[in-house]
């Protein structure tokens, strides 16, 4: 089934300007709860996360609201999208670790630069748990971003039965107020929030894509069991 994918700002503090990057994941565990972390106080846009699980990937969003310079990805990261948004001076990012994790082994992911102040940026990341090895799927649409509005949609794509949708979400902020981040797709799927920072500007969601329905069983006719037996 071909969908695409929608990300909504909205609330007193949201403004225009948005990143909207989506994976369609292969090998992902029927259950993700794995760890997560935000932050939006850091001066380095990078976060420390403790995985859960090994074999896991992590995922994260980040923005930072100083300059329009764009970022320089940790030696443990890399960037799917790295957008400079030189209409609102801001910069918008979607990244996963480079390696798998190793449970227990903290991995520090993000950007080492720009360096801004405090209060000036967001992240939000998470780990994203495997049923065997994780993928990215060929089917997986190009990040979108806009400088002109609150909301952004993908292309249209068409996930394979039984994949998992991840969407990772930037949106910018006015300064003041209430930011509210909603995700859906054009098949209804159900999309749920793992992680988002406590402003709200960024996040990471998933969706699961139904698997193939069992095919119905016939049962022989007696001619046709004769006729085997013969």
């Amino acid at each position: 089934m071909t969908r695409t994918v929608t990300a909504t700002a909205s609330g007193s503090g949201s403004q225009n300007g948005m990143l909207l990057t989506v994976k369609v994941l292969d090998g992902a565990a029927a259950v993700q709860n794995g760890a997560v972390a935000d932050s939006d106080t850091f001066t380095v846009p990078e976060l420390s996360i403790d995985p859960d699980a090994t074999g896991s990937w992590v995922y994260g969003a980040v923005i930072q609201g100083a300059s329009d310079t764009t970022f320089t990805a940790a030696a443990t990261t890399t960037f799917s999208s790295n957008v400079a948004d030189a209409t609102h001076g801001a910069a918008y990012g979607s990244f996963r670790t480079t390696s798998t994790t190793t449970s227990g082994t903290p991995v520090t992911v993000g950007a080492t630069a720009p360096t801004v102040p405090s209060g000036e940026g967001n992240i939000a990341v998470a780990e994203i748990l495997t049923a065997g090895t994780l993928s990215e799927d060929s089917s997986s649409p190009a990040s979108v971003s806009t400088t002109a509005a609150k909301t952004e949609t993908t292309a249209a794509f068409a996930p394979p039965a039984g994949t998992l949708l991840l969407a990772q979400v930037v949106a910018n902020y006015s300064g003041s107020g209430a930011v509210a981040m909603s995700v859906s797709d054009s098949g209804g799927l159900t999309w749920t929030e793992l992680v988002a920072d406590p402003i709200g500007l960024t996040s990471v969601w998933i969706a699961q894509v139904p698997g193939n329905p069992p095919q119905p069983y016939v049962v022989p006719s007696l001619a046709a069991i004769q006729a085997a037996s013969w």
